[in-house]
């Protein structure tokens, strides 16, 4: 590790990044990083989520940032979503306002484009479809 500890990493991360900071909560335990994160003093832009029960994790981050007056921090989820987890986290009410999304929603995208034009080739017309 670079850092003796994740608040010695989230203070020089700070004084690079400012007022732009966003925290990754994830390196051990995320609800027990946003305890610490309150008791620095320490005012994030955001925190990510990247693992984990996203809807719980992120309603007892909120809830612990609330209480210590961070309610402008913002809470960001990543980690394996798809269309689908970004539709049950949104349903859930959870307090997560944006999501970072990478190879799972890709892979998904590819294969149904890959199978549309599967079932296209299989037909007697040779049409090539991409969904979007």
């Amino acid at each position: 590790m670079a850092f003796a500890d994740e608040l010695s990493a989230f203070r020089a991360y700070a004084e690079v990044f400012g007022d732009a900071a966003v925290f990754v909560l994830d390196t051990c335990d995320p609800v027990a990083a946003a305890r610490m994160l309150t008791a620095s003093g320490l005012k994030p832009k955001a925190v990510r989520i990247d693992s984990g029960d996203m809807i719980a994790i992120s309603r007892e981050v909120r809830r612990i940032f609330d209480e210590h007056g961070l309610h402008d921090t913002a809470i960001v989820a990543s980690g394996d979503l798809d269309e689908l987890r970004i539709a049950e986290i949104v349903a859930s009410g959870a307090p997560i306002v944006g999501f970072g999304v990478g190879t799972r929603s890709a892979h998904r995208a590819m294969r149904r484009r890959c199978q549309a034009c599967t079932s296209s080739r299989k037909s007697s017309a040779i049409t090539v479809s991409w969904r979007s």
